[in-house]
């Protein structure tokens, strides 16, 4: 089915893509483990700033991936019944954390890529470095928040239409309780685990989507 598709490459694009964005970005001024003086010796260095601007790619990327999944769930969650009101609140759910991210990954490459570009002066200011940090607070908290509404609403239709397995369901509450402590990196992962689960369940299982029957009116 085409929504099964949408969900394995949108599941596992987001996850993946994500996971290695954050991992270029991390480990430089976007983590905040850094002095100003480090933050500017960091963001000086090309080598960092090529990884800065790749990161920042692959979370865009990992976020127009995350389109193609909350498209793809929706859609196999409207085949199967769920109500429209649950499907709208959690479309904008996901639109909500997609938003999110794509502005997270720009703040937290901001200082390289203006360093790069030559638009920042020399030397540089310390402050241009730390609104890297910024861009992590925007993710991990308004970014989670949306995530978590939308694995909640997404887990409570998956429990109520059948249209995937129950553990799914489950799995995605445990998820949204989880990401509503997401104030620190960890507990965020969560998300990406989440999201490339059921893009394999999609893919290795596909399970016919039940429809309800309509009930006859009374006499």
């Amino acid at each position: 089915m085409k929504n099964d598709w949408a969900i394995t490459a949108g599941g596992i694009g987001f996850a993946v893509l994500t996971l290695l964005g954050l991992y270029l970005l991390m480990p430089g001024v976007a983590g905040g483990d850094t002095t100003n003086a480090e933050s500017v010796e960091w963001v000086r260095q090309s080598g960092h700033q090529v990884r800065g601007i790749a990161g920042a790619y692959l979370m865009c990327l990992g976020a127009m991936a995350m389109i193609a999944f909350v498209a793809g769930v929706l859609g196999r969650l409207h085949a199967a019944g769920a109500e429209p009101f649950m499907l709208e609140v959690a479309r904008l759910a996901g639109l909500a954390f997609v938003v999110c991210q794509i502005v997270a990954a720009i703040a937290m490459a901001s200082a390289v890529y203006a360093v790069s570009a030559g638009n920042e002066p020399t030397p540089i200011d310390p402050g241009a470095a730390r609104i890297t940090t910024f861009g992590l607070a925007l993710w991990l908290i308004p970014g989670m928040i949306s995530g978590a509404l939308f694995a909640c609403v997404v887990g409570v239709s998956m429990l109520r239409t059948r249209a995937f397995p129950a553990w799914v369901g489950l799995a995605a509450l445990l998820t949204a309780a989880v990401l509503l402590a997401a104030v620190t990196f960890l507990p965020a992962i969560i998300l990406l685990l989440w999201s490339g689960c059921v893009g394999v369940v999609a893919a290795v299982r596909h399970q016919p989507i039940p429809r309800l029957e309509p009930q006859p009116a009374p006499p």
